[in-house]
């Protein structure tokens, strides 16, 4: 049994390295110039399919529910434009410049992840929304003002559309444990077998960088896989920016640019908070206008225009589903007639912060106070690896700088400019799950120049050996009690199965809730845990269709 479910897992996880990879390979020469459309490679190919798959969920979804025919047209579409640029020139290419270590790898780290899938399906959130948010999608096209049936509804992660997508085509839920694997994957690509194994040639600095995100890489492992934690695809985000904004800044790369806009839009389709990042970016580089203006000719318009469609696209579904482009931000609205309550949206806010802060009232403290809740905030055993470790490794990298490179102070201070105003986001919202890729981003980009001249003479296979061990280190004794190990066995459990009761408000409205708990996970449509309090005003549009929707009685 054990067996069977770890190869149905890594042959999900092969399908999914192979489907991204080459709808970007197909796609590239679309985006691209000719010139490089012959040269690409695995990372750009699956960023890239992973952007235009999104793309193309958040339009069809706009009409139709996500289902087979949509994977069709989509598959189709990327194969006549593939067709027409060259194919066999370009799959000769490709074959030219294989690398058989790559495939060996892949193979090894999508075993390994294949027998992490059995694991306990997570996070509590799948139970609570995830789920229903695909189930939505599976069934109908984008419900206006679902956020009104429950606030959470309201919520965007365009990984949930990816997963409900192979979940569709191969009719299982499979996927719900596996499709994460695709951004541990390309993280390990990126992160070992780029610095370690590649015959490219990378500057030590950035092999560096690339290591020094192994240690959280690893930690995602267990705390964000199997499931739909929306946390793994903002951490691969964020840390693959850092380092083209690294190239882009020390390295003056001119194809960085195009890889900035891509993973800037992945990663705001993922998660709200990934806009402090996409700040920090565009401050950053208003300072480096004059060197953007001279690239202008290099940066590729089409990719510029994917981005910000996928985004208009991305923005005009939080205002169909709740009426706010930037939900839970309540400030900005649309007048219309679905719109949730401005206090129901500002509760949905309030929540989250709440939640971070443990219900303490942090207004109350002293600043001494203060200082002691944050200290024993990033100092939990089990936590430590999101905030505590790295700002260890600022520190070092800091102290260092001061001794070893002080001529380069502003340039490595200027690396770090992104990552500053997520950080200080964290201190109002104090949930490292949320942020602590930018505390990664941060001690790294600290510590890169000091560890180049220190480990300068050492072959860098034994710099990544210590800190694979560190990282071995942190899970085995750092998250003591944790029930995640290295090779687990279990019997994969089933979505569980919750007993519902169905209620009609005053208004007409008939929906599901559980009887017990806050979790509908499978249950039929609509179901809701939210209080009947909030659901009292709430009316169905249409009695006899769910798609027409939800509004409030503003009587």
């Amino acid at each position: 049994m054990v067996i069977d479910q770890t190869l149905h897992s890594i042959i999900s996880i092969i399908f999914l390295i192979t489907y991204y990879s080459t709808i970007g390979f197909l796609l590239h020469p679309l985006f691209f110039s000719n010139k490089r459309s012959y040269r690409i490679n695995f990372n750009e190919a699956t960023l890239l399919g992973l952007i235009a798959n999104i793309f193309f969920l958040y339009l069809w979804n706009l009409f139709y529910p996500i289902n087979e025919n949509g994977f069709i047209t989509f598959v189709l579409i990327c194969l006549s434009v593939g067709l027409k640029y060259k194919p066999i020139k370009r799959i000769k290419n490709v074959y030219e410049n294989f690398e058989i270590r790559l495939i060996i790898f892949l193979l090894i780290i999508t075993i390994w992840i294949g027998f992490l899938a059995n694991n306990k399906i997570g996070p509590y959130d799948l139970g609570l929304y995830h789920l229903q948010v695909i189930k939505w999608a599976e069934n109908f096209h984008i419900i206006k003002g679902i956020g009104n049936l429950h606030h959470r509804l309201g919520f965007s992660c365009s990984d949930w559309l990816l997963t409900s997508q192979v979940n569709v085509v191969f009719n299982t839920n499979l996927f719900l444990w596996t499709h994460g694997a695709i951004y541990l994957i390309i993280g390990f690509v990126n992160f070992l077998y780029e610095p370690v194994f590649s015959k490219n040639r990378l500057k030590r600095s950035e092999k560096i960088i690339r290591i020094l995100y192994l240690p959280i890489l690893i930690n995602f492992c267990f705390t964000s896989f199997p499931g739909t934690s929306s946390d793994l695809p903002v951490f691969f985000f964020t840390s693959i920016i850092s380092l083209y904004y690294f190239r882009f800044i020390i390295y003056k790369k001119k194809n960085s640019l195009n890889l900035i806009f891509i993973t800037a839009t992945l990663g705001l389709s993922s998660k709200l908070s990934f806009g402090a990042i996409i700040i920090g970016l565009i401050i950053s580089l208003l300072f480096k206008t004059p060197e953007i203006k001279s690239h202008k000719k290099h940066i590729p318009w089409s990719i510029l225009f994917l981005s910000l469609a996928t985004l208009f696209l991305w923005s005009s579904r939080n205002i169909i589903t709740t009426g706010y482009p930037f939900y839970p931000y309540s400030e900005i609205a649309f007048p219309v007639e679905w719109k949730m309550e401005k206090q129901k949206v500002e509760m949905a806010k309030n929540q989250i912060t709440i939640h971070a802060q443990g219900y303490a009232n942090l207004k109350s403290l002293s600043y001494v106070e203060k200082l002691n809740w944050y200290y024993q905030k990033i100092t939990v055993q089990h936590r430590r690896i999101e905030i505590y470790y790295p700002v260890i490794i600022g520190i070092f990298g800091m102290i260092s700088s001061l001794f070893l490179i002080k001529k380069r102070l502003f340039e490595i201070i200027f690396l770090t400019l992104p990552s500053i105003l997520p950080m200080f986001l964290w201190t109002q919202i104090p949930n490292g799950r949320f942020f602590c890729s930018s505390f990664w981003w941060f001690g790294i980009m600290l510590a890169v120049y000091p560890l180049v001249k220190i480990t300068k003479g050492f072959k860098l296979h034994y710099f990544c050996f210590l800190v694979i061990l560190f990282s071995i280190s942190i899970h085995t004794f750092d998250r003591l009690g944790s029930p995640k190990n290295f090779l687990p066995t279990y019997n994969r459990s089933k979505i569980p199965e919750v007993f519902t009761k169905k209620i009609t408000n005053e208004e007409g409205l008939t929906y599901f809730k559980p009887k017990s708990g806050d979790q509908c996970w499978d249950s039929p449509l609509p179901c809701t845990p939210e209080p009947e309090f909030w659901l009292r005003n709430v009316i169905q549009t249409n009695q006899n269709n769910l798609q027409e929707g939800f509004r409030v009685n503003m009587k």
